[in-house]
């Protein structure tokens, strides 16, 4: 029986060993998408007990406790059976939930990573060998690692926040080298450095001004995840050369301070701040926040350097008075004359083709656009590109006949087919209230039988979500014809304004994630006549 016992624990141990590697690398990727920062992490084990304390390791380190304990070798054996049984269920439902983002193994993450392995295993043997009787036999050991291995790997959000309290000095070190690398490195070729931040609307921005410069410049443009100080640093070290004339750097923050060291870095000749609005109000806490750290990039640009700003906005008249040299160019949507507007767009036209519009200089000089590309808030950002090329000196009509070539980015506002031959309007990548009401406004403005909406709500906008939640699902009511709401919580927030606005809820559809979508619109029998859009999709974060 001693043979069978220590076979049965070695495949439990073994399943365990795979329950540490799980575990450890999904809450490593929640704590990698907040920027290694605890406090978010902390809050997500807070809210979420499934996530802190798993049920069957709960279970497994239970009857872990009955195996050490059981005196007679049948009962001993029983309780290992019911404890593999439970391990193999653990192992069975480890694997995360699909990763929109998905985990980088960077050097910091594989560090983290192997430390937290080696503190939950370290303590699960120091604990079997020194807790209690010493082990007198393999068994012995074996039946103690039952036990204690399970309630290390509950511990492993606590192993992984050590670990990265233990790199830290470590990991300032390297980013001293890196940083300076980077600085360096920037000092010697002297790219012209355009900077862009904003609530939302950087990617699509940064995208489109790449294309317009590119028919002129030389131009590096900042990866699309690589917003941040060290992602910015890590641009330029692996990818600036010589031969760059242009470089757009995208600024991201989620708290005040976060843009100043990054701007501090580059020193932007051109500083864009493309709109301000509730895009992470939860984690920044107040408009007045989201403003403060918006305009970070101003206070470092260049001595020289000049701001671009959207002067249809408030918050834009405020932020101008932080640049110093004085130098504040506008942009504008806008059908009404502005000598101050440096570019404007005006007669928008949205179609299921896409966007028509006129591009007005200062001077009253117009140019036809003619993009593929949907969204009349989409405007605002190839204007803003465009005012950056035209700053830069390339001319009117060759920036609209490069704006009328540009491609959606993906997963925003980006047409595909779908079920049933119908059309999709992915716009799944993020969204905020401006973004969310300007897909409706897409939405409507196509011919279709059925207009179809599937969203789970938007997130991270702190006291506002469910009043911005509520508000969205009024305006869904008003254009769609069905509408189908993925999840529970942040989805719940719509039903009641769609309800509320008296939307037939036989027309309302719910379901658990975006894997059940496709069988709901080939239950509706959808066809090339409808249209659906996708508007986004929840951050690991929330998943």
């Amino acid at each position: 029986m001693n043979g069978i016992l220590i076979v049965v624990l070695g495949l439990g141990l073994t399943g365990l060993l795979a329950c540490v590697w799980a575990r450890s690398k999904r809450l490593l990727h929640l704590l990698q998408l907040d920027s290694y920062s605890p406090t978010r992490l902390l809050r997500l084990l807070v809210d979420r007990p499934r996530l802190a304390l798993p049920v069957e390791l709960v279970l497994a380190t239970l009857f872990g406790f009955g195996l050490v304990l059981a005196s007679q070798p049948s009962y001993r054996l029983g309780f290992t059976l019911v404890w593999l049984a439970v391990v193999i269920v653990s192992v069975a439902i480890s694997k995360p939930p699909t990763e929109k983002k998905a985990l980088v193994f960077t050097g910091r993450a594989k560090r983290l990573m192997v430390l937290t392995i080696l503190l939950c295993l370290d303590a699960a043997v120091a604990a079997t060998a020194w807790i209690g009787r010493p082990p007198a036999s393999a068994s012995d050991f074996l039946g103690g690692l039952a036990l204690w291995l399970p309630f290390s790997v509950l511990l492993i959000p606590l192993w992984l926040l050590l670990a990265n309290l233990l790199l830290m000095p470590v990991q300032a070190a390297l980013n001293r080298l890196f940083l300076a690398r980077a600085r360096r490195k920037l000092r010697k070729l002297g790219p012209l450095v355009v900077g862009i931040t904003g609530s939302y609307g950087k990617t699509s921005t940064k995208n489109f001004c790449e294309a317009i410069l590119a028919r002129r410049f030389n131009v590096l443009a900042t990866p699309e995840s690589f917003n941040t100080l060290l992602g910015v640093s890590r641009a330029i070290n692996e990818e600036l050369v010589r031969r760059v004339e242009v470089f757009l750097v995208e600024m991201g923050a989620y708290r005040v301070g976060e843009i100043r060291p990054t701007a501090a870095l580059v020193r932007p000749t051109v500083g864009l701040v493309t709109t301000i609005g509730l895009q992470h109000l939860e984690r920044f806490g107040s408009p007045e926040a989201i403003e403060q750290a918006k305009g970070e990039l101003l206070d470092e640009l260049a001595p020289d350097g000049v701001a671009i700003l959207n002067r249809a906005e408030d918050a834009s008249q405020r932020l101008a008075k932080r640049v110093k040299s004085g130098k504040v160019l506008w942009f504008s949507v806008s059908d009404e004359s502005d000598p101050e507007v440096l570019l404007r767009a005006e007669k928008v036209e949205q179609t299921r083709e896409g966007l028509r519009f006129a591009l007005v200089d200062r001077d009253g000089n117009r140019a036809p656009v003619e993009s593929r590309l949907l969204g009349r808030h989409n405007v605002g950002n190839m204007v803003a590109a465009g005012a950056i090329a035209l700053h830069l000196g390339m001319k009117l009509a060759d920036i609209a006949r490069a704006l009328g070539g540009l491609e959606a980015p993906p997963h925003r506002l980006e047409l595909r087919h779908g079920v049933g031959g119908s059309t999709v309007i992915d716009n799944s990548y993020s969204s905020n209230p401006v973004g969310a009401h300007g897909s409706l406004q897409v939405l409507a403005d196509v011919e279709a039988r059925w207009r179809i909406l599937v969203t789970p709500g938007m997130v991270e906008l702190g006291e506002q979500r469910a009043r911005e939640n509520e508000r969205f699902g009024a305006a869904a009511a008003e254009v769609c014809d069905h509408v189908i709401l993925v999840g529970r919580d942040v989805a719940s927030e719509v039903r009641r304004g769609i309800l509320g606005a008296g939307f037939d809820a036989g027309r309302l559809h719910e379901i658990e994630g975006l894997g059940e979508v496709g069988q709901v619109l080939v239950r509706l029998g959808v066809d090339s006549r409808d249209v659906v859009l996708f508007e986004n999709d929840l951050p690991d974060l929330y998943q």
